[in-house]
């Protein structure tokens, strides 16, 4: 989820969390990765607080919310919380950018009927441009 925090709230939890001892370490390449838990009383409260002058976005995982709250009409179902991402776009910005799949075997011809029959499908203006030598196949 994306969420415009205030500074302040971020950098006292980023504070009080990198203080303990991490949960986890994993390192994939040149990166590393370090994952602490924020699940003291205080922090929590601290992090409630600020949510609390904004809203979050889910920007990825809204199925999961639908899921999670329709499991939640259940007290006792497995549904009553969910593992959620929340990134603070004013100290971390998020970045948009294309993710393209690329599906060899697909004949296009046949893809767009197939999607035709549960959606609406438009021509491209002048037809279909494979991506130049050398080129994605987005600007």
């Amino acid at each position: 989820m994306a969420h415009r925090g205030r500074e302040s709230t971020t950098t006292q939890l980023m504070d009080h969390a990198t203080r303990r001892t991490p949960v986890a370490v994993a390192r994939t390449g040149q990166i590393t990765h370090v994952w602490w838990a924020c699940d003291d009383p205080a922090d929590l409260a601290l992090l409630a607080s600020g949510l609390s002058v904004g809203q979050a976005l889910i920007a990825d995982g809204h199925q999961r919310h639908a899921a999670c709250l329709q499991l939640s009409a259940d007290a006792a179902g497995p549904g009553t919380s969910s593992l959620a991402l929340l990134v603070d776009t004013v100290t971390s910005p998020l970045r948009l950018s294309a993710i393209h799949r690329l599906l060899p075997a697909l004949e296009p011809e046949k893809a767009a009927r197939k999607a035709a029959e549960v959606a609406g499908v438009l021509p491209l203006p002048g037809g279909p441009r494979p991506p130049e030598p050398g080129r994605s196949c987005c600007p």
